[in-house]
């Protein structure tokens, strides 16, 4: 965050510099919507300050089981979350995903919008998945790992690992070619 924002406001939220905010740690609470690989820091960061977190789901997602979402979660408008899906300690859900039932995602993870997951998907800690991407029902993300934005998860995916999408190609229609 630029340092030069604060004093400035979000939907009526002040926007604070983390340098200038140890003395306001009695008096606020804290949300933290950064990349996956950037909050963990960023959360202990303020946690040594002494400042608490809290969780916000939008009221225009629905969410089939409360009960199931962690501590300081994030889930913006227009998600869908099925029957027995676990969300862990701040993750950042953005708008229009849908999850299928039992899916269970880790830990500081980041969904990115517009991003579908089948049932039964396993998402480790720390994960980033971009926007539009699609994970098959059955299917492990492990910890640290990236989805870049339209990849389509077919398989597992291991820690730490890149899984891009691969490029279109188009296909010539019958009787003609394909120039460049």
């Amino acid at each position: 965050m630029d340092p030069n924002c604060t004093g400035r406001e979000i939907k009526d939220y002040p926007v604070y510099w983390i340098g200038d905010i140890e003395s306001l740690a009695a008096d606020h609470l804290v949300i933290t919507a950064i990349v996956a690989s950037a909050r963990a820091a960023s959360v202990h960061q303020n946690e040594d300050l002494g400042f608490d977190f809290m969780s916000l789901i939008h009221n225009k997602s629905e969410v089939a089981d409360k009960q199931n979402i962690g501590n300081y979660v994030i889930i913006a408008p227009n998600v869908s979350l099925a029957a027995k899906v676990q969300i862990a300690d701040h993750v950042y859900i953005n708008r229009n995903s849908s999850f299928g039932h039992h899916t269970r995602i880790g830990s500081y993870s980041t969904i990115g919008p517009e991003v579908h997951l089948g049932g039964n998907c396993h998402i480790g800690n720390g994960v980033e998945i971009g926007i539009g991407a699609t994970v098959i029902d059955n299917f492990t993300i492990r910890d640290g790992a990236v989805i870049t934005a339209g990849a389509l998860v077919a398989l597992n995916v291991k820690p730490g690992a890149w899984l891009f999408q691969m490029p279109t190609c188009p296909r010539p229609v019958k009787g003609e070619e394909l120039g460049t």
